[in-house]
């Protein structure tokens, strides 16, 4: 599949008034992961125990599987690339940075403060700083 196809503009498709998050606002927009994992497949932890050698052996033909305990998804097996080990290891730091600015996204939107203004911002790092000064000169005063 040529990489053209697999670009597409995230913003385009998020309302006005809403504040651009990653996967929130794009629920009903097909997303290269949904094809992804449908192409997947769901693979116990019993499973891979019993027939890891086989499981391994054929992942590059069956391509990424979902490991799950119960039915709860705990890892994902992936065959490497032919791009080479050190590429794909390169990917997976990016994947982790995604879930991370994710993960904060989440919690701005929940916390209530996704739509802070920059100058909201400063103040609450001054603030934080401010007590960190504090804390930090009394503890000196102190003789600690």
């Amino acid at each position: 599949m040529p990489r053209a196809t697999l670009a597409f503009d995230l913003r385009r498709h998020q309302r006005a008034d809403e504040p651009f998050i990653f996967g929130r606002v794009l629920d009903s927009v097909p997303q290269v992961s949904d094809i992804a994992f449908m192409n997947s497949i769901l693979l116990n932890t019993r499973e891979l125990s019993k027939d890891t050698a086989k499981v391994l052996r054929n992942l590059p033909k069956s391509g990424p599987r979902v490991i799950t305990r119960g039915s709860e998804p705990v890892g994902i097996l992936i065959p490497p690339s032919p791009g080479g080990i050190e590429a794909d290891i390169e990917l997976l730091g990016r994947l982790r940075l995604g879930q991370a600015i994710a993960a904060t996204q989440r919690e701005a939107v929940l916390g209530d403060t996704a739509t802070l203004s920059m100058s909201d911002i400063d103040a609450e790092i001054h603030a934080a700083r401010s007590t960190r000064r504090i804390k930090v000169n009394a503890n000196t005063s102190l003789g600690h």
